[in-house]
Formats: C-alpha cells, structure tokens, sequence
C-alpha cells in the first residue's frame, strides 16, 4: 500500500469522495492547463516555475491513486484523520504561498484569455463594419451595349483606342468609390500608400496584390469580389454616354468630376468629393488610376460580348486618370498598363462583382 499523502487528494483535484472516474479526470486535466509549469520562463519567473512544478507533481500524485480503483479503494480505507478530509489542520506558510500563487496565476490566465477574446471580437467587428460598408458601397450596373474605343477623329486619342461594339450581357456590381486605405488595412494589415488618410485611395499597390486583399475580402464576406474587365470598366465610366467624358465632349467641366493635374496639388484626395456620374460612380475621370482585370492587348476589329481581353501577356490594364494626368488621360477611352508585380503612387483600383 502507499504512504499516507500529507493533503487529502480528493481536495488537491477539487471533486468530491463520490466522484466518478470520468470526473476526476476532467478536473485533473484542468487543473494541469492552468498550472503547467511550461507556461512560465524559467530565468524570468523561477519561483513561479518552481511552485506550478510543485503544484504539478501533487495532482499528478493525486490522480495517480484516485484514477485506479484499487488504489483507490485503499485510500479510501485510510482513517479519516490521516487523509485529513474531516478537520484539516491549519495551512503552513508554504502552504499558503502555493496556493496565493495558484490564485495569481489563474488570475493571470483568467485576464490573458479574456484579453484575447475581447481583441478578437473587436477585430472581427471592425472587419465586418469594413466588409459591411464596401458591400452597402457598390453600384448596380446594368446590362447594355456601347461603342468601346473612341472615333478616329477624337483629339488626343492613342491608335489603341480602336471603336468597336462591346455587348454587357449580364448586370454587375461596381464600386462606388475607389477602395480606400481604411479598407484595405484592415484587411491587409498594413497601408502602403504615400499620401496618408483613411477615407483616400490606397496607392501604391500592385495588381498581384490586388488580387490578395480580393481573396482575403472574399474569405471574410463569402462574395466572390474581384477587378471589373476592362469592356466593363469603360462602360460603366461613361455612364450611357458616348462622350470623350461621362458628361460631354469637352474638358471644361472636368474640375467639377475629377482630381488631375490642374487641381489635384500632386496628391491624392478623399474618394467622393467631385461630382459622381450618371451611374453613380465617383473619381472615374481622376485621383488615381485603376487596376483592371484584363492583360493589355489590342482590342477586336469586330462586335464582342463580354470580352475579357487577351489570354496571356505581361502586362496588365490600367484605367482612369489620375492626379499626375492632364486632361487627355482622364478620357473615358484612354488605355494605359502597368507590369503586375509594379506599383507607384498614382495606382489604385475599385471592386466589381456579380450580380
């Protein structure tokens, strides 16, 4: 038969003489969580260490002898005074230390994990109050037709600005604003644009990791976002015009729509702040340019439905004018690219999805 323990093991694992098996396992496996001696640094805390190491090798003691039958039994056997069960003498001094520090650190752990739960929960409502607003903030685009490309006789037109028809099949979604850096640190973690400020464009962003922050919106929100086409970005910048501009021919009326050279002071702005256009749609004409989905390539001699653009390339589509461009570069049909790994502070991007 064992010694007799100097603590009564049924109070050292906290159930009672009539415990059942499965019980006193249960409250030795949580009691181990909360002590184990590996949680503590060794150089940093030693006489913590040594106390949760001592703590330790009581419960496993204790349990040890509860958890069979047999040794069980036997204990049990034990006169009461020697187990110490009925009139347990006063706590000694160490005693009373182990278990001070026992408090502390359930206390600590308690405060560690409530911590961590409250980060979390206002992590995941931050992230949902961003999803939420990008989602509330996207414009339905209806299905139509359009003659992409401008005319021959366009003033200050690229020979990539071959007209065509272009057929939109089905409505999409686009958004009403350029993503902002708000929204994209808190999805990426991080803000790598050069002109600070929540409520202004992120910049300085390739299209590789565009296409990140879009798998990692989608994760969080279960849509399926993604960057507009090409076809689709240009139809849905002129808003039902065939004009150079969302709201005529000429450029007069451009500072009233757009930040670009002549107002943007060589900085971005807060998306939202110039006129929109007929769809609803700010910051088409400027502030920055925008990714788009399509490799860069020559358009079709004939009508299309849905074009996607080349297959392959090395080169992705870039849309819109933005605060470095002079007028011209602010058209609806004016073309530009960029490499996918590439980015400056002038290139920014707005969100598209299905319907």
């Amino acid at each position: 038969m064992r010694r007799a323990p100097e603590k009564d093991l049924y109070s050292i694992l906290g159930v009672t003489p009539d415990a059942t098996a499965e019980e006193i396992r249960d409250s030795y496996l949580a009691r181990t969580r909360v002590i184990h001696p590996d949680r503590f640094d060794r150089q940093l805390q030693s006489q913590d260490w040594k106390k949760a190491n001592e703590m330790l090798a009581e419960l496993n003691e204790a349990y040890s002898i509860l958890r069979n039958s047999s040794t069980r039994a036997q204990y049990n056997d034990l006169p009461a005074g020697k187990r110490q069960q009925q009139s347990p003498p006063p706590p000694s001094t160490n005693q009373q230390s182990k278990s001070s520090t026992l408090g502390w650190i359930i206390g600590v752990v308690v405060i560690l994990i409530l911590s961590t739960m409250i980060g979390v929960t206002l992590y995941q409502s931050h992230l949902k109050r961003v999803a939420t607003s990008i989602m509330e903030n996207m414009v339905s685009i209806p299905s139509g037709s359009f003659l992409m490309g401008s005319p021959s006789s366009e003033k200050g037109r690229d020979s990539d600005e071959v007209q065509h028809r272009v057929t939109i099949s089905k409505g999409f979604w686009m958004g009403k604003y350029e993503v902002t850096q708000e929204q994209w640190q808190s999805i990426m973690g991080s803000n790598p644009s050069h002109c600070k400020g929540d409520n202004r464009p992120v910049e300085n962003v390739s299209w590789n990791s565009v296409q990140i922050f879009i798998r990692k919106l989608n994760r969080q929100t279960g849509k399926r976002f993604r960057l507009p086409t090409e076809a689709e970005w240009e139809y849905a910048c002129r808003g039902g015009t065939d004009t150079t501009y969302c709201f005529g021919d000429g450029a007069g009326q451009l500072l009233q729509y757009a930040w670009y050279v002549e107002n943007s002071g060589d900085q971005t702005h807060p998306v939202g702040q110039k006129k929109p256009n007929a769809w609803g749609l700010y910051d088409m004409h400027g502030n920055v340019c925008e990714w788009c989905q399509d490799w860069y390539g020559k358009y079709p001699s004939g009508s299309v439905t849905d074009p996607t653009g080349p297959s392959s390339g090395f080169v992705r589509v870039l849309r819109g004018g933005s605060g470095a461009n002079y007028a011209r570069g602010c058209r609806s049909e004016n073309r530009s690219w960029g490499y996918p790994s590439s980015w400056v502070n002038s290139l920014g991007f707005r969100l598209a999805r299905d319907e």
